[in-house]
């Protein structure tokens, strides 16, 4: 017990929990009780949970503001046999750290099941998780001020984290591989969430912005997806900066049916459509991008009105203007700052 014990506070990590705590405790899982529910059932507000490796089969609700803390993501794994959430958090300022969630329920519920999911919370941070095989890796709903960082979400048959309905999260440094059918990261009715260093490889749709506004997005890498690397569809205001979007079976970056966007300082190179597509758009702002070797157009501006483009360097690829209407032709602002081939 002794081993034990001293392992567990080597990796303990700081609670950001502000409210009152009184007599906080420590329980150890299989120890004090042999399931996690059981440990959470009988915590109070503040207490730190630590679970020893092995694969625990249970469907978790965290309806405390505890700190979980796992044996590592790689061995310390929740089996949510199938059905529901693997782990459902209804508490503020909970933390969940070094965990394995795999098998959530699969079916047609809207939104997926998630290996985790945060539903009209505040404050939660994720950090250190493995959220693969489920439905969607990570739910956040209705909540807000949530911190998802660290986490890897790999074979999800929907996508690898979806924000819904939820403002001012931060998703920092996670990685997406292989969500199957949609999207690595999808912000949906999300608004003023920062996006930052994530990667989204071998998805459906690498980013999906929808119905959303003033969301940062930066430092993101998007590379082999099936369709989009980023894509901005019915939402203004977002900015999308320093990132990489090579690769992709479609566009690197398509901005649709949106207004008021920046792209700007990042690369989209070898794509099949288009580097950097804007259609049925207007009033976007396109500069200091890098465009090369896309199979067809460089930037393609697609029954458009009144963006700018400046700046931006196409190499091996061109500039492509279409639409039904003298706007989409003539509303343009586009400088001899922008280069195709060194040419301006």
């Amino acid at each position: 017990m002794l081993i034990l014990i001293t392992f567990f506070y080597a990796i303990s990590f700081q609670n950001d929990f502000v409210g009152e705590v009184k007599s906080a405790k420590t329980i150890f899982v299989p120890n004090n009780y042999t399931t996690i529910q059981a440990a959470i059932d009988n915590a109070n507000p503040g207490d730190t949970i630590y679970v020893w490796a092995g694969t625990y089969y249970e469907n978790i609700v965290v309806n405390k503001t505890v700190t979980l803390i796992g044996n590592g993501s790689e061995d310390t794994i929740i089996d949510g046999g199938g059905v529901g959430d693997v782990m459902m958090i209804t508490a503020d300022w909970v933390n969940v750290r070094g965990f394995k969630l795999i098998n959530s329920g699969n079916g047609p519920s809207l939104p997926p099941y998630g290996g985790i999911e945060l539903y009209d919370v505040e404050n939660v941070t994720i950090l250190n998780n493995n959220c693969s095989n489920n439905g969607n890796g990570i739910n956040v709903k209705n909540s807000k001020k949530n911190n998802i960082i660290n986490n890897t979400c790999y074979s999800n048959n929907y996508n690898g984290i979806l924000i819904y309905h939820s403002d001012l999260n931060k998703l920092e440094n996670n990685t997406y591989k292989w969500s199957i059918l949609y999207y690595g990261i999808y912000l949906n009715m999300a608004n003023s969430n920062n996006v930052i260093n994530n990667t989204c490889i071998d998805c459906s749709h690498g980013i999906m912005v929808r119905s959303s506004e003033l969301n940062h997005l930066n430092n993101n890498i998007c590379n082999s997806n099936d369709d989009m690397g980023i894509w901005i569809y019915t939402s203004n205001s977002n900015t999308i900066e320093n990132s990489i979007c090579n690769s992709n079976s479609l566009n690197g970056i398509k901005v649709e049916s949106s207004r008021s966007n920046i792209i700007a300082n990042s690369t989209c190179g070898s794509n099949y459509y288009a580097g950097i597509l804007l259609e049925n758009s207007e009033e976007n702002i396109v500069m200091n991008n890098s465009c090369e070797s896309t199979w067809l157009v460089g930037i393609s501006l697609k029954s458009s009105m009144s963006n700018t483009l400046s700046n931006n360097e196409l190499i091996s690829c061109s500039l492509y203007i279409d639409g039904d209407y003298i706007e989409h032709w003539n509303s343009h602002t586009i400088d001899t700052s922008n280069t195709v081939d060194d040419n301006k």
